[in-house]
């Protein structure tokens, strides 16, 4: 009732469809991902993020050397965080050694184009 039935009324299965991630992604450039997921979630099967990261990369105009996108499944733990606070600082550590690698390349993509030389014509 909250969402409607996308079976039986056309703009609900429209508005479904748009909202979905999966079926949201095109062929264009994606920036670089760390998607984590839990083997035991009970919300939503590990099946899922393997499925959404197999079509991105699929999808993908970028090699995964230009940007990775990765996927890491937690073996204990499901839509939230597990372990304690130390698992959780072991969590945090990958997530922030992941965006620390993702900004430097990005970084020094950026610098070696602006130190390319120019092409223009005089």
């Amino acid at each position: 009732e909250e969402w409607g039935d996308p079976l039986s009324d056309a703009s609900i299965w429209q508005a479904m469809l748009e909202y979905s991630p999966y079926e949201s992604l095109r062929r264009v450039l994606y920036p670089a991902l760390l998607l984590t997921v839990g083997l035991q979630d009970p919300r939503v099967p590990c099946t899922q993020a393997l499925r959404f990261i197999s079509r991105l990369r699929s999808r993908a105009l970028n090699s995964d050397d230009d940007a990775p996108q990765l996927l890491h499944v937690r073996a204990s733990g499901g839509h939230v965080a597990d372990g304690g606070r130390f698992r959780r600082l072991e969590q945090l550590s990958m997530e922030f050694s992941f965006l620390i690698a993702a900004v430097n390349d990005a970084y020094s993509v950026t610098q070696s184009a602006a130190a390319a030389p120019s092409c223009s014509s005089k």
